[in-house]
């Protein structure tokens, strides 16, 4: 489609394509597409939407197409926080709880700066986790360690600061085993 001039139309909505009266069709800027609107005002400006709220239709599936990857790839995202978060947070209570039992006094066990990261690696400086009895049976297994500072009442009743070191033994996403690393 061309204008007086013979240079082709820009992209937009356009009175009358078919030949019917108080219709509109969009044209591309190339050829015609199928979207018709068949019940437009009698006179539309040339290239303005009948709809205003409609986008245009080369970019209605592009619109639709990132809403669906963007909802998609959130999900994924918080699936995958949530299932991380979980082990490290689990980590982090049966540590917590491992050492607070080996304390005078548990309940007056207060936990500071404890931390957790995930490793592959199953061996320290000395013990291979992989290679106790208690683990054989487990596949895939992976360490959560977890340090921290634990402030707890001694045999006198002072308070005392020490720090600590846990391994969480995780196999499938569950912690199969606490290995006590260090309290000093």
């Amino acid at each position: 489609m061309t204008s007086k001039d013979g240079a082709s139309l820009p992209a937009g909505w356009y009175s009358n394509p078919a030949g019917r009266p108080n219709s509109v069709g969009y044209w591309d800027g190339h050829v015609w597409t199928d979207v018709r609107n068949v019940d437009a005002p009698a006179s539309v400006e040339a290239g303005a939407n009948p709809s205003s709220s409609a986008p245009e239709p080369s970019k209605r599936g592009a619109l639709i197409g990132t809403g669906i990857f963007l909802a998609a790839l959130l999900a994924v995202a918080v699936a995958y926080n949530v299932l991380k978060d979980g082990i490290d947070d689990k980590a982090k209570d049966r540590c917590t709880s491992a050492v607070a039992d080996r304390m005078k006094s548990p309940s007056s066990a207060k936990f500071l700066d404890v931390s957790a990261h995930e490793t592959s690696d199953l061996k320290t400086f000395d013990e291979d986790y992989s290679k106790l009895e208690k683990y054989s049976d487990y596949s895939d297994l992976s360490r959560w360690v977890v340090t921290g500072k634990v402030d707890a009442s001694n045999s006198y009743g002072a308070m005392i600061r020490g720090k600590f070191n846990c391994s969480a033994i995780v196999s499938d996403g569950q912690i199969v085993g606490v290995e006590m690393g260090y309290i000093e």
